[in-house]
């Protein structure tokens, strides 16, 4: 397992017991079983490693996760007033989303260069992406009544696909072939799940 994997592991594992308040080893396991397939990474664990997970955490981070014989269940234990354990939460999370981006650059751009992605948009849509550009790169190709197209520079990433992905019907994806056929396959395998 990688230590991108057991980091995100530690961080899923927190904020599961910070919302939840409480959590079952069950509960906390089909979390992370869920999030492994969201996420396209490998979350499972035994209570054997989860309770390594629980030392780890304690060393790193100073978050100590106890367990209630009686309701036989996990908590984090209060350290601060909660005004105070609010704060220093959001600060892990955002220390978390600055290392995954570190980790992130040196493989997701390792040895690939930006990409001219052409799009085009509905009229409506369009006009939305006129007003907020979804990249610095964008250039208006075409603007008419019947679409607005446009062409980035762009690294295609995981959240660029689930961006424009996010348009639905409202886009299509005119260059690069390569994205068109990914999302085709995203398209289809989600048209499966309702037939």
């Amino acid at each position: 397992m990688s230590q991108r994997e057991t980091t995100t592991r530690h961080h899923l594992i927190i904020n599961k017991l910070r919302r939840a308040k409480q959590a079952t080893f069950n509960e906390i396991a089909d979390y992370l079983a869920l999030e492994s397939k969201l996420q396209d990474y490998d979350f499972n664990i035994s209570k054997r490693t989860f309770q390594r997970d629980v030392k780890e955490i304690a060393s790193i981070y100073g978050i100590f996760i106890k367990y209630d014989m009686c309701g036989k269940f996990w908590f984090i234990e209060k350290r601060f007033a909660p005004e105070n354990d609010d704060h220093f939460f959001e600060a892990l999370d955002v220390y978390h989303v600055l290392k995954a981006g570190e980790r992130n650059k040196s493989y997701i751009f390792a040895d690939e260069k930006p990409q001219n992605v052409v799009l085009s948009f509905l009229p409506l849509q369009g006009n939305y992406i006129k007003s907020l550009p979804l990249h610095e790169t964008q250039k208006i190709l075409i603007d008419n009544e019947e679409e607005l197209r446009i062409s980035l520079n762009i690294h295609i990433t995981n959240d660029f696909k689930m961006e424009i992905l996010s348009y639905g019907e409202n886009v299509k994806v005119l260059e690069p072939q390569s994205f068109t056929d990914e999302l085709r396959k995203t398209y289809s395998m989600a048209l499966k799940q309702y037939l």
